[in-house]
C-alpha cells in the first residue's frame, strides 16, 4: 500500500508527496511535528501539517532570506534570527567570519530536537560556538531589546497559529528598536497567489512599510511551497537592497567562507581499492558542483567500529539499504531501521539485535546485529558485575554503619546505665530517656509548688513569732527580706484583732474553722489596702488573733492617731456588722526592728 503525504494550500488545492516512510511524529506543547522520508524530495519536515522544508529545495529559501540581506549589509556582525528552529538560517549565516553572535529564539524545544536527530544537514551548525538558542517567546524577547543587532531575521511559519504574533505592528516596531541605526530586518511573507495568502501578505507589507523608511520585496520559486513561489520581505532603516548592492564584494567575502565549510554529504561507499575503502561525495555549493572522492584505510573504520561480541557491523543508507558491510558473517541487502532501537530482527538462522546510530555527517546510519545469546551474556555480565559490586558495597556500609553506631551508641549507653531501673528496659534508649526526664521535670514542679505553698505558711507563721518575740525555722533575714523589711527611716503599725469564738450559725456557711478564719483575714486585709507590708492568723481556743503589720512613710507617721483611730473604728463596726461576736482591737506604733 502506497503512503503519501497531502498538504492543502486552499479548502480546493492540495499538494500531494509520496512517502516511504515517517521518520518522526510528536505533538509538541505547540505543535505537531513530523518527519517523512521522501523519494523525491528526501527528507519532510512538516508542522501540523504544513510543509516547512524538504532536503531537495530547502537551500533556495535558506539561502534567499540569509544571503540577500548579507550581500547589502557588508558589516553585519551581530544577528537575531527568530524561529528557524531547523538550522538551516543558522547554517547559512556560519559561513561568515564576520559574524560574530547569531542569536536564535526559537518557541518550540521539539523542533530543535528533531531536526538534530533527522535532518543533519540543517541542524549542523547549531553547535557552533557563535549560537546561542533561547526557547522562549519571540515577542517578550524582541521588547527587551534596544540598537543592539545589525540584522534580524525572521523564519517563522505561516501568520496563522503560534506565529500569528510575528506579523503585527507591535512586533515590527519592536524589531526597528532592537536594530542598530544602519539595521535590516527580513522576514518571510508567503504566496500572493491565492487570494488569502495574498492578503495576509499586503497587511503584512502595510505595517512594515509603515515602520521602516525602506521596505522592499523579493521574491524566489521554491516547489514544495504554495503555488510554488514566494515572498520575502526586506526592511531597513538605511540600506537599499538594490543600490547599495556589491555583488563582487559579497561573492569575494564569501568565496573564503565556502570553501572552508563542512560538506554535508549524500556519499555512498563505490568501492574498495587495494584494501581501502573509497567514499564519493557529491558537493552541490555555488558557483558550481562537484564530487569529491576519498579513500580511507579499510582497518581504520573496522578497528574503530568492530566489536568481538559484535558479529554484524554495516552502513546503511536513509533507506535501509546496505552500503558497506564492515565484519560479520550476515550479508546482507537491507536493514529495517523503522525498527525500535535494541529490537530483535530475524537474519537467516539466526535472531539478533539491531541497533542504529544515525551518521552527524551524512545521510547514514550505523547498524550492528549481535546475537541475542551473545547480547544477553554481555547483559548478564554487566548485570552480575553490578550485582557483586552493589552486594560488597553494601557489606562495606553496613560494617561501617554498625562501626558509627556503636561508637555514637557509647554514651547513651552510659547515660542509661546510671539511670539503672529507672527506665524501662523494653523502650528503647531515647525513648526511655525521654519519658524519665519528662518525669523529672513533673515531679520538679510539683515539689515548687508545694515548697512555695508550705514557704508561704512559714513565712506568715515566722512573721508572726517574730512579731511576739519567738524564734522559728526561718532566720530574722528570711523574713525581713521577703516583707521588704529593714529599710532606714521607715515606720511601722501592727495591728492585731482578737475575736470570741463565732456562732454555729455563722461558721456554717464554711467547710471549716480554717476557711472562715481565711475569709475573715481577707476581708478585713482589704480595709489596708496600699499599707499592708505582712499579715498573719492564728486560730485559738476562744477565736482567732489576726495580724497586720502596716508601713507608714513619710508624713503618714504624723497623721496615724488621727487617720488610724478612724480606721480601726471603721474596721470594728464592720466586724461587729459581719458577724455577732465581741472583737478586740490594738494597734501599736513601732520603728524596726523593735517590734516589742
Amino acid at each position: 500500500m502506497e503512503f503519501w503525504f497531502s498538504e492543502f494550500h486552499t479548502p480546493d488545492v492540495k499538494h500531494s508527496i509520496r512517502v516511504n516512510k515517517q521518520l518522526y511524529s510528536k505533538q509538541s506543547d505547540y505543535q505537531r511535528i513530523d518527519i517523512f522520508e521522501t523519494p523525491e524530495f528526501g527528507r519532510v519536515l512538516t508542522l501540523d501539517g504544513n510543509v516547512m522544508l524538504t532536503e531537495r529545495d530547502e537551500f533556495i529559501y535558506d539561502e534567499m532570506i540569509v544571503h540577500v540581506p548579507m550581500a547589502v549589509h557588508r558589516e553585519a556582525k551581530d544577528i537575531l534570527v527568530i524561529g528557524a528552529g531547523d538550522g538551516g538560517v543558522v547554517r547559512e549565516l556560519t559561513r561568515y567570519d564576520r559574524v560574530e553572535r547569531i542569536d536564535l529564539v526559537e518557541m518550540d524545544p521539539q523542533v530543535v530536537e528533531a531536526c538534530r536527530a533527522y535532518l543533519p544537514g540543517n541542524a549542523c551548525r547549531m553547535d557552533d560556538r557563535r549560537v546561542h538558542i533561547y526557547f522562549e517567546n519571540a515577542l517578550k524577547f524582541i521588547r527587551q531589546c534596544e540598537e543592539e543587532y545589525d540584522l534580524i531575521i525572521v523564519d517563522s511559519s505561516d501568520p496563522f497559529g503560534p506565529s500569528e504574533g510575528l506579523f503585527t505592528r507591535e512586533f515590527y516596531g519592536s524589531c526597528f528598536n532592537a536594530l542598530k541605526e544602519d539595521g535590516i530586518m527580513v522576514n518571510q511573507q508567503g504566496s500572493p497567489f491565492y487570494a488569502e495568502d495574498a492578503n495576509a501578505m499586503q497587511r503584512s507589507h502595510k505595517r512594515i512599510a509603515s515602520t521602516f523608511p525602506i521596505s522592499r520585496v523579493y521574491q524566489a520559486h521554491i516547489p514544495t511551497f504554495a503555488a510554488g513561489y514566494w515572498l520575502f520581505g526586506f526592511a531597513s532603516k538605511k540600506y537599499h537592497p538594490v543600490d547599495d548592492l556589491n555583488v563582487e564584494a559579497w561573492r569575494a567575502r564569501l568565496a573564503g567562507s565556502y570553501a572552508n565549510d563542512y560538506a554535508f554529504l549524500s556519499g555512498m561507499v563505490i568501492g574498495e581499492v587495494e584494501n581501502s575503502m573509497t567514499f564519493c561525495h557529491t558537493v552541490q555549493r555555488q558557483p558550481g558542483k562537484g564530487n569529491i572522492f576519498i579513500s580511507l584505510p579499510d582497518g581504520l573504520y573496522r578497528n574503530l567500529l568492530q566489536n568481538e561480541e559484535t558479529r554484524g557491523l554495516f552502513i546503511v543508507d536513509a533507506a535501509g539499504n546496505v552500503v558497506q558491510r564492515l565484519n560479520g558473517p550476515y550479508d546482507l541487502q537491507s536493514v529495517n531501521l523503522a525498527l525500535a532501537p535494541d529490537a530483535s530482527l530475524r537474519v537467516g538462522q539466526d535472531r539478533c539485535v539491531q541497533s542504529a546510530i544515525p551518521s552527524q555527517y551524512a545521510d547514514w546510519y550505523y547498524v550492528t546485529l549481535t546475537p541475542e545469546g551473545d547480547y544477553w551474556q554481555s547483559i548478564q555480565r554487566v548485570t552480575t558485575a553490578m550485582a557483586v559490586t552493589c552486594a560488597i558495597s553494601l557489606a562495606i556500609g553496613l560494617v561501617l554503619a554498625a562501626q558509627l553506631v556503636k561508637r555514637n551508641y557509647r554514651p547513651l549507653g552510659a547515660l542509661t546505665l546510671q539511670l539503672g531501673g529507672r527506665i524501662n528496659r523494653k523502650q528503647n534508649e531515647f525513648q526511655a530517656i525521654a519519658e524519665y526526664c519528662h518525669n523529672v521535670s513533673v515531679e520538679n514542679q510539683n515539689m515548687h509548688r508545694e515548697i512555695d505553698a508550705y514557704a508561704a505558711q512559714l513565712r506568715e507563721r515566722a512573721l508572726l513569732n517574730r512579731l511576739k518575740g519567738r524564734q522559728m525555722l526561718l532566720s530574722d533575714k528570711d523574713v525581713d527580706a521577703h516583707y521588704a523589711l529593714g529599710e532606714a527611716g521607715e515606720s511601722y503599725v501592727l495591728v492585731v484583732f482578737a475575736l470570741a469564738r463565732v456562732s454555729e450559725e455563722e461558721l456554717s456557711r464554711y467547710r471549716d474553722s480554717l476557711e472562715y478564719g481565711e475569709a475573715l483575714f481577707h476581708a478585713i486585709g482589704s480595709s489596708f489596702a496600699g499599707r499592708m507590708q505582712g499579715y498573719s492568723y492564728e486560730q485559738m481556743e476562744d477565736g482567732y488573733m489576726l495580724l497586720y503589720l502596716l508601713r507608714l512613710t513619710g508624713g503618714q507617721v504624723a497623721k496615724w492617731r488621727e487617720e488610724g483611730r478612724a480606721l480601726l473604728t471603721q474596721v470594728d463596726a464592720f466586724i461587729q456588722k459581719r458577724i455577732s461576736s465581741k472583737v478586740t482591737v490594738a494597734a501599736s506604733g513601732v520603728r524596726y526592728p523593735h517590734f516589742v
